[in-house]
């Protein structure tokens, strides 16, 4: 297990209730790497890899913070981490930022879901629902969600998809984009037809379950939402998912990935390599014992085990992982990221980030096997 070798200043604790910051593994490394986690299954591989000493027994020196994945970005593009694990909705930043290198695929993400309210436009949906039948549904609709994290990314894609179908621009769905005051999603429609427009109510994930069941006000039609709060709200009575990646953007599928500092992994890439080395194992672990890891990372971000669910993603072992960085699959997942921007302008060529990585994956899994 674990060996914790500093403490928490008092000044740290708001950090803690905020998400928590740890401080773990064996004095001696050549030098500390700072790892950004987000509070659910996403990046179960890491806490599994802390909570079952893979990286103790790597001799890895490291922190923690566990936190929202705008926060994680911020973080290792300021400096403040070294490594981090990523949902889609932040990934695009690889395209943009360059400091910042992907690491390596965590998993295929199946998390975040369309869910429709008891009595809002999406009530006779089911995951059967055809493309044209969400079109109706979606049309004039109102949606919650995190629009700047991941189920943000999930929404422009199945509205993409939808409209891929669709000729005239007075019959596409379209949104308002996060910062913007004028029509705007998709970029570029000649006509943005009242009667399509999807209303978004722009909120955290943690906030959904309130706004789906408030007592007072109008109820949304739809929210998005990830897990553990995707798992909670699919509880509840007349509550029903009715679009997930799998079901409705299957060609489109996103990876979550790993993202490390360019300047940190150019200066310490042997500290990146225990790093890794630790993370693979942590993902055989998740892949061959999902109820281990939920049990980890429940007990890492203090919520019940029954809160997660194992079905929202793709949990490839590390071998799975070995192979996909040789054999073009990874190249192909990591360009679904890339696909799922508008703008292209603003995104450099996605081929040189996603081949920089190939043998520290190697390594890693060779390390195991």
């Amino acid at each position: 297990m674990r060996k914790m070798t500093k403490t928490i200043p008092v000044l740290a604790l708001l950090a803690i209730a905020m998400g928590g910051i740890t401080s773990c593994g064996p004095k001696g490394a050549s030098e500390t790497i700072r790892i950004g986690l987000q509070g659910n299954l996403g990046s179960g591989a890491g806490f599994s890899a802390d909570r079952q000493g893979y990286w103790t027994a790597e001799e890895l020196e490291y922190t923690t913070l566990i936190d929202t994945g705008p926060n994680l970005i911020s973080s290792l593009k300021n400096g403040a981490l070294d490594v981090a694990f990523l949902g889609n909705g932040v990934a695009w930043n690889y395209f943009t930022e360059d400091n910042l290198v992907f690491l390596t695929i965590d998993n295929l993400t199946n998390d975040d879901r369309l869910i429709a309210s008891p009595n809002g436009k999406g009530k006779d949906l089911t995951l059967e629902s055809s493309e044209a039948d969400l079109k109706a549904a979606l049309a004039g609709s109102t949606v919650a969600l995190e629009l700047g994290a991941t189920p943000g990314t999930f929404l422009k894609s199945l509205v993409n998809q939808i409209n891929s179908s669709v000729t005239n621009d007075s019959e596409k769905l379209w949104f308002i984009d996060t910062g913007a005051t004028e029509p705007n999603y998709p970029a570029g429609l000649k006509d943005y037809n009242e009667s399509m427009k999807i209303t978004i109510n722009n909120t955290t994930n943690a906030n959904l379950t309130s706004i789906m069941t408030a007592s007072t006000g109008e109820i949304p039609d739809f929210c998005v939402a990830f897990a553990p709060i995707s798992t909670n709200i699919e509880k509840l009575e007349g509550f029903d998912t009715v679009a997930t990646s799998v079901t409705h953007l299957a060609d489109t599928l996103t990876p979550s990935t790993w993202c490390v500092r360019k300047s940190y992994l150019e200066e310490y890439e042997d500290v990146v390599q225990k790093f890794m080395n630790g993370l693979a194992k942590g993902m055989d672990y998740r892949h061959s014992n999902i109820q281990g890891c939920i049990n980890d990372t429940a007990a890492a971000v203090r919520q019940d085990a029954s809160s997660f669910s194992g079905d929202i993603a793709q949990w490839p072992s590390a071998e799975q992982l070995a192979t996909w960085a040789t054999d073009g699959t990874q190249l192909k997942y990591f360009e679904n990221i890339y696909k799922s921007q508008t703008n292209e302008a603003m995104v450099k060529d996605y081929k040189d980030t996603s081949t920089y990585n190939l043998e520290l994956i190697k390594n890693a899994y060779n390390n195991i096997k």
